[in-house]
């Protein structure tokens, strides 16, 4: 009996061995006739790329180690970085779509091919590949092109990527957008610890014992492991099915997301990076441990409220809100590609995202209601993030004033709708959005009775905002305080520019002050003011009066446009912090963490102040209700002696 069981042992060792060498075993392939550049490594003939749509884009290359990696480099060689990293199954051409819109608002765009993928170099073997050697080359390829102050936008499996990048050269960073994407972690504590180094194997087995899947049991599955059996034990990943299935692409555009590989064995990178999810969750632990927890610049996690990934996994958006500036919003309508289904919408939110910060804190109920009792619009501002006091601020007001008062919707900070659907509730009159596409809410604000202006800084900017319906646009010259255009266009000349092709009502912003101010902008076209600065130094405004008398003692040359070579641009008033940010040329966003001991504590070299041209013409602190009679009996004066001029 011994024997018989021994025997029947022997057996099952041997048939298990063989069940393994058959499941794993590549079959024999003559490479000879294949683009071998190096051994174990293909290059995908370049005609394969020829005439792909919408794909005009010059290739570079880098070579790292022993692989020729290809990147995107678009736009001038002086603008500030936007870094596209893509993830599975895609390349670089996931991103045309997005680069002209970014290009043309002077934008450098960098969008690499990861090993494996698009034009860049292939391994044949899927043991070559592992999350630590894309972390190493994507890292290499930003320290040899010594990209800094990039804006890096992260999709898919360039998240686990990118991440890993940033922990690596955070210096090298001045912001991030996260879509559809995260860093798998396993969390602080103990027991944690433990399960980081089990996790690893005990997915390999898991894969191991199920085995592998249908292209049916994929896309008809509701489990993330289907996707990973699928890819893992396939001998041909259809990466442009995939595509259509996920992204909507067409036929066309199907063939081109297939046209790094002209057969299978080229496929190895796509087969085996799902499966390399879990494989360094220990090192991407410490990743969130010494870098990303302490991480001080914006962070965007932007995901789509159809993505299958994040939206079935809400752990995944837990662990990215480790990261102590993450603000999230979600993106309605498209699904896991968004950059497929919206891409120069998407691209406008990543320029907004870099373009916009409010002048958070100061625009609250003490100020707004003063502007109101005043016979103004005062606006309560909601961009400072505390959502929960701005809404009490908002409550506020009706116990403060019984006139009308606004707020200002910055959307790409929107988390969610609830407030715009408190504005709504709160009967609130009057909404100014900025900071990306009002086409969303425009509809719901104005059926609940509240009129909608939207901030532009350009005329395509007016154009669009008139497309989405809005009721007038509050239009921004280069002359105003904080976060500005890149471009500059001064107030007037941008008026005329809008007035000559739109017919909606005008609120002029940016430098102004007085009724001169008010009499120039109205001739150009508009029909109201906004005043920042004026407003800001005024006895009412809850700011230190260091901060008031540092506008009053500036001339009119008292402000910098600082970070011209990068983004955001910014206009603040004259001090020993802004002369060395001026001398450097660029501008580092923790420079703004402590703004707030400026605003409130006084210390002017705490951070950049923000204010406009205007504070050249600021003599003195004046409460709010003598400011706005001044302006307007000065500008009835000059209204007046104006009709007496005639040529």
């Amino acid at each position: 009996m011994n024997k018989v069981f021994s025997i029947l042992f022997f057996i099952l060792i041997i048939s298990i061995g063989l069940f393994q060498f058959i499941r794993n075993s590549e079959p024999s392939i003559n490479y000879e006739r294949f683009n071998l550049v190096s051994p174990g490594i293909l290059r995908t003939p370049d005609k394969r790329f020829e005439d792909l749509k919408d794909y005009p884009f010059t290739p570079n290359y880098l070579t790292i180690g022993d692989t020729r990696i290809h990147y995107i480099d678009e736009g001038p060689k002086d603008g500030q970085i936007v870094y596209l990293l893509h993830g599975e199954p895609t390349w670089s051409y996931l991103f045309r779509k997005m680069i002209p819109t970014l290009v043309n608002e002077g934008f450098r765009v960098i969008a690499p091919d990861m090993v494996g993928f698009g034009k860049s170099d292939k391994y044949i073997s899927t043991d070559d590949y592992s999350h630590l050697m894309h972390v190493e080359k994507m890292t290499q390829l930003i320290v040899e092109l010594d990209l800094k102050n990039i804006t890096a936008h992260f999709h898919d499996w360039g998240g686990p990527v990118g991440f890993r990048v940033l922990a690596e050269e955070p210096n090298r960073f001045d912001r991030v957008i996260a879509t559809n994407t995260s860093l798998p972690a396993t969390g602080r504590g103990f027991l944690n610890d433990l399960r980081g180094y089990i996790i690893w194997p005990i997915f390999k087995f898991t894969i191991w014992l199920q085995g592998p899947a249908t292209w049916e049991e994929f896309i008809g599955g509701d489990g993330f492991t289907n996707w990973i059996r699928y890819s893992t034990y396939t001998d041909n990943i259809d990466v442009g099915g995939i595509m259509q299935i996920l992204g909507s692409v067409t036929d066309e555009e199907r063939l081109a997301y297939e046209a790094p590989y002209p057969n299978a064995s080229f496929k190895a990178g796509a087969q085996i990076f799902p499966y390399l999810i879990p494989s360094e969750i220990r090192k991407n632990e410490m990743a969130y441990r010494d870098v990303l927890e302490k991480w001080n610049k914006p962070f965007l996690i932007a995901n789509s409220d159809n993505d299958p990934v994040t939206g079935n996994n809400p752990e995944l958006v837990e662990l990215l809100k480790r990261i102590p500036t993450a603000q999230e919003i979600v993106i309605s309508g498209p699904g896991h590609f968004v950059q497929e289904e919206a891409g120069p919408e998407y691209a406008q939110l990543i320029i907004d995202f870099i373009n916009e910060a409010p002048m958070g804190w100061i625009a609250r109920s003490q100020l707004a209601s003063a502007v109101c009792e005043a016979g103004g619009m005062g606006i309560i501002e909601t961009s400072s993030g505390e959502i929960d006091n701005c809404k009490k601020e908002i409550q506020m007001m009706s116990d403060l004033t019984n006139k009308p008062f606004g707020v200002n919707l910055p959307l790409l900070f929107l988390k969610d709708d609830s407030m715009v659907n408190f504005c709504v509730e709160s009967g609130v009159k009057f909404v100014t959005t900025s900071a990306g596409d009002p086409t969303k809410y425009v509809g719901i604000l104005k059926d609940a009775g509240i009129t909608v202006y939207h901030a532009v800084p350009s005329l395509d900017g007016a154009i669009k905002a008139a497309d989405a319906g809005v009721d007038g646009l509050v239009v921004e010259g280069t002359e105003g305080g904080g976060f500005k255009s890149p471009i500059e266009v001064g107030l007037l000349v941008l008026i005329q520019s809008i007035r000559q092709n739109l017919d909606l009502p005008i609120i002029a912003a940016g430098g102004i002050a007085d009724g001169a101010g008010m009499a120039a902008v109205f001739a150009a076209g508009a029909e109201g003011i906004q005043m920042g600065t004026r407003f800001v130094s005024s006895l009412e405004s809850p700011v230190h009066d260091n901060f008031k008398n540092k506008i009053i003692d500036s001339g009119i040359d008292g402000t910098y446009i600082l970070n011209k070579k990068s983004k955001p641009v910014i206009r603040a008033l004259k001090s020993h912090l802004t002369k060395e940010i001026n001398d450097k040329g660029e501008m580092d966003m923790t420079a703004l963490i402590n703004i707030k001991d400026l605003y409130f504590g006084g210390d002017m070299e705490a951070a950049p102040a923000l204010s406009g041209q205007s504070s050249g013409l600021i003599n003195e602190i004046k409460p709010v209700k003598q400011i706005i009679n001044e302006i307007i009996k000065d500008f009835n004066s000059i209204c007046d002696s104006m009709r007496e001029l005639k040529f």
